[in-house]
């Protein structure tokens, strides 16, 4: 019976945690500075005046102006939080090998699911309750008609219903939260994304992809009707027949609802039989085994002495069908930034050919490149910067939640060998958007939109962050219990770093870039220097120059930051590995820093001493 003593349970378990006091209450900062940077920048840019000279209509519109600030902000939250608050709910069972008593007992399927789901969606529903005082300020504006802030509000709650259902039915089948909480974000940002790349990109390539477009529109428009981004970016759908931009919402709202009732009735339906068949390894062990080992491209080369790099770079821990739609996903972005980079880049090749690179004289195609260099490198840094997190946070704790951190820590293997292999095996495990950062880059620099001294930048900051991310996500996972506590610490440190000390920033109102000295994205973007950014840096002393040489100071003081950071995290996962292992500490393995010398003379006192 519901909600059941399962809800209960995860209810009163939940809301203890620390992380979820922390959570709503970055969220209420974020809201408050979202009004607290939109209200200036409207009435002193639009409308030219002081607050206390606005006419009644301006303020009207200026607190429309903030609702919808107000709405994306919180949207985007909601969508970003709900994956990893109902994405590993039962994956996390599975792991703690708990799942079994559950479906032991006398406990019905409806119950574990949907007392666990409803949880995890009161704490979303606080969430937004943390919006409330925030919009009721907005309305002291007035322009915020009642029934636009009540379609809001549904359609985000449809949303999240219809987020959270499909991690509910991806945790189903996932074997570990990691894996689970992946998949949820590929999914959804492929839920988000594909439509509109593929409703504008198809379209204007020319034959055949017009005719294969006309092929995917019956589905595209489908998956894409119940897409907020879809709905939003292609207001061209609502002049269609039976169509309006009510018709579209209420539209958008019934398919999410839908959706999200189907994906909860097969998680249902297939809790039981997934978890009988992922339990039952005798008949499919060897068929798996051989699907993702016995055929592959390339050869595994021979371990060799670094046992424990080979394992971290060649045994996978993601699983078969993560890497396939997560290929589906990046083989359709990736086509759609190939050609993009293509239509660009042939004019910009065209202006170096005729002027040359660095000239002044004509360069409108190489400044279009550029700007898309820039967001698709930032973009792709962004998403690296977050898998290596991820990859890094689960790493230690993944042996302890896997049964193997008691093999790991009797082998001969040193702490060194140890955090290092777990450091560039979660950047290796991503290497591939890696590639694809070099390669924008790479492309920008012989296309004349990217300076050499922008490339070299780029090169050195994205190793030292990289490193960063990874150093960090192995140190939190060395002092975690579990991947999940491992991966949300991770991340939310992240964001502290990368922009959330920013909140602490906005009543002053800095007037400098050197401000984003922390913010790595921002970092990577400003790199991508072309020749004129060069010029100013080397130029004379106006308002453009000066912005641009405290851009440039502001990526030499962040990448020094870091790059410190970075080292200091790895030395303390070397120091520490053994006290949080409790094992002896062997010869050789000292603090980090220590004098080699004066470790080796205290061990022969010691040994000296035994001996007499």
């Amino acid at each position: 019976m519901l909600p059941g003593p399962v809800f209960n349970v995860e209810l009163v378990t939940t809301a203890r945690r620390a992380r979820y006091f922390a959570l709503r209450f970055f969220y209420g900062a974020i809201l408050l500075a979202v009004v607290w940077q939109n209200d200036p920048v409207h009435y002193s840019w639009y409308y030219g005046t002081v607050p206390s000279q606005m006419t009644l209509e301006q303020a009207a519109e200026l607190g429309e102006w903030l609702f919808r600030s107000f709405a994306v902000t919180q949207s985007i939250a909601v969508l970003l939080i709900t994956p990893a608050l109902v994405g590993a709910v039962i994956a996390e069972e599975k792991q703690r090998k708990t799942l079994h008593y559950l479906l032991a007992s006398r406990l019905s399927s409806p119950e574990i699911v949907l007392g666990k789901l409803c949880a995890r969606l009161l704490h979303v529903g606080v969430l937004l309750g943390v919006g409330l005082p925030v919009l009721s300020l907005l309305g002291l504006f007035g322009g915020v008609q009642p029934e636009l802030v009540v379609l809001t509000f549904v359609a985000t709650l449809t949303a999240v219903f219809f987020v959270a259902s499909f991690a509910m039915l991806i945790s189903v089948y996932a074997r570990r939260s990691r894996d689970a909480i992946a998949m949820v974000y590929v999914v959804e940002l492929a839920w988000l994304s594909l439509p509109v790349v593929v409703a504008e990109a198809l379209p204007a390539g020319g034959w055949p992809w017009v005719q294969i477009y006309e092929w995917l529109r019956p589905v595209n428009d489908l998956i894409g009707s119940s897409s907020p981004l879809y709905v939003l970016t292609r207001p061209s759908t609502w002049a269609r027949a039976s169509w309006g931009p009510f018709n579209a919402y209420a539209w958008m709202v019934g398919l999410q609802a839908g959706g999200a009732v189907l994906f909860l009735a097969l998680a249902v339906a297939r809790l039981r039989p997934v978890f009988r068949s992922q339990g039952d390894t005798s008949r499919w062990a060897g068929r798996i085994s051989a699907l993702k080992h016995g055929r592959r491209l390339l050869p595994r080369p021979a371990c060799g002495d670094d046992a424990m790099l080979w394992k971290e770079r060649y045994v996978s821990r993601t699983s078969l069908a993560t890497k396939v739609i997560g290929g589906v996903v990046a083989v359709v972005l990736g086509g759609v930034v190939a050609y993009s980079a293509y239509q660009l880049a042939v004019p910009a090749f065209k202006e170096v050919y005729e002027y040359g690179y660095g000239s002044v004289t004509e360069h409108n195609a190489r400044d279009w490149l550029n700007a898309f260099v820039r967001s698709v490198g930032g973009f792709a840094y962004l998403v690296w910067v977050l898998g290596v997190a991820s990859a890094a946070s689960s790493g230690i704790a993944s042996e302890r939640e896997g049964d193997t951190w008691t093999s790991l820590i009797v082998t001969p293997l040193e702490p060194t060998e140890i955090i290092r292999a777990k450091i560039l095996g979660a950047v290796w495990g991503t290497r591939w958007i890696g590639f694809l950062l070099l390669a924008v880059a790479t492309l920008g620099l012989a296309g004349g939109a990217v300076h050499p001294v922008g490339y070299a930048g780029i090169v050195v900051e994205t190793v030292v962050f990289i490193w960063f991310a990874a150093a960090l996500g192995t140190y939190v996972s060395l002092r975690s219990k579990n991947s999940g506590r491992a991966m949300t610490a991770t991340m939310g440190i992240l964001v502290l770093l990368n922009g959330g000390y920013l909140l602490c920033c906005i009543p002053l109102r800095p007037n400098t870039v050197f401000i984003v000295a922390g913010v790595t994205p921002a970092l990577e973007v400003l790199s991508f220097a072309a020749y004129d950014d060069v010029h100013y840096v080397l130029g004379s002393t106006s308002v453009a120059i000066r912005q641009s040489i405290e851009a440039f100071m502001a990526c030499v003081v962040g990448t020094f930051a870091y790059g410190v950071a970075a080292l200091v995290l790895s030395a303390a996962s070397i120091g520490q590995f053994d006290e949080v292992a409790e094992r002896p500490r062997r010869y050789g393995q000292y603090p980090p820093f220590r004098p080699l010398k004066e470790a080796l003379v205290e061990e022969d006192a010691g040994i000296e001493f035994l001996d007499e």
